[in-house]
């Protein structure tokens, strides 16, 4: 027993100093012989107790050890980034990539000036004359003030009828033949369409219904040479052609042309109102003086054979040829 003893007390002091060399060489401080585990139990009756398995390995594993790890947080010296190169005294640094100049804010784009004057007068009125009603066309009207915010202004002697359509007085420009029922019905003044928010002024000013002896008519205007224009730059367009004007009436010395149905040429202009080319126009009414009426001044003339007059109170013998001419008389009153 005492033997048995003396050896495993050999055996401790062993491993003890087993584990003091490794914990050297490992760089592990070496523990006291209180951190060391203690030996296992001595079995009462004197019979030493087995180390178990896992025992035996542990101790197995913890002799003769020498692996080595490392300290936490050290570098790894492979991982260390290489030292930047030194630049050579003097050796210029290359020139930086030119920069992309900022890209130019486009500016707002300005509302186009719209002329926005007309003259106060134009030609002169006809004494007694007539007059054209027209409107252009309802659904222009309709756009201009309902969309466009538009105005409407009449000027050089036009005015505006109650429905929106415009007057024109005639003009002493007039050649129509009332007795022939043709020729050239001249009126003035104008009428302005202006849309501040649409940047457009359009006039249309002087119109002609020319009527043609076969009943038809050809209507122009002199019309604003731009959709910005207004009455600042015209010139003469045809406007629009009437198939057919129909039978004036009489009254009042006016021969009067009622809701004759036209179509919108295809010089219509500017473009602002070029789109209606081809299609129905506002009916035309308009008027002119009638011929004048006929006075009736009745006479004779009374005369010989070879035209000499006989005064009033000649002596006239039996067998005397004699001539008796009547004018002014009216052929309704005599039938």
């Amino acid at each position: 027993m005492a033997e048995a003893r003396t050896l495993r007390g050999a055996l401790s002091v062993l491993i003890t100093a087993t584990l003091v060399l490794g914990g050297m060489a490992s760089g592990i401080p070496a523990a006291s012989a209180e951190e060391l585990p203690q030996g296992p139990a001595v079995v009462a009756s004197g019979d030493e107790a087995a180390p178990t398995g896992d025992q035996a390995g542990s101790a197995s594993a913890g002799v003769g050890s020498t692996e080595t790890k490392s300290q936490p947080g050290a570098p790894n010296e492979g991982a260390l980034p290489p030292a930047p190169a030194t630049k050579p005294a003097g050796e210029a640094s290359p020139p930086s990539a030119p920069q992309k100049p900022a890209a130019e804010q486009p500016s707002e784009p300005k509302a186009p000036a719209i002329a926005t004057s007309a003259p106060a007068s134009l030609e002169n009125i006809r004494n007694s004359g007539g007059n054209l009603n027209w409107g252009f066309k309802a659904s222009w009207r309709t756009y201009l003030s309902d969309w466009a915010s538009g105005t409407q202004t009449p000027f050089g002697g036009a005015t505006l009828n109650a429905d929106g359509t415009t007057r024109f007085p005639e003009s002493t420009a007039s050649t129509f033949d009332p007795v022939a029922g043709t020729g050239t019905i001249a009126y003035t003044g104008g009428v302005l369409w202006t849309s501040t928010a649409h940047g457009f002024s359009i006039a249309l000013q002087n119109p002609r219904v020319d009527v043609h002896g076969d009943g038809s008519a050809t209507v122009s205007a002199e019309s604003s040479t731009a959709d910005t224009a207004g009455a600042s730059s015209v010139a003469r367009i045809i406007v629009a052609t009437i198939p057919a004007v129909g039978t004036p009436a009489t009254a009042d010395g006016k021969i009067t042309w009622t809701g004759a149905n036209g179509t919108f040429a295809p010089s219509l202009a500017p473009s602002g109102i070029s789109r209606y080319s081809g299609q129905a126009t506002d009916p035309f009414t308009f008027s002119t003086p009638a011929a004048p009426a006929q006075v009736w001044a009745p006479k004779l003339a009374v005369s010989t054979v070879d035209g000499k007059a006989l005064a009033s109170g000649a002596t006239v013998y039996e067998g005397d040829e004699i001539v008796v001419r009547g004018s002014g008389f009216d052929p309704e009153a005599h039938p």
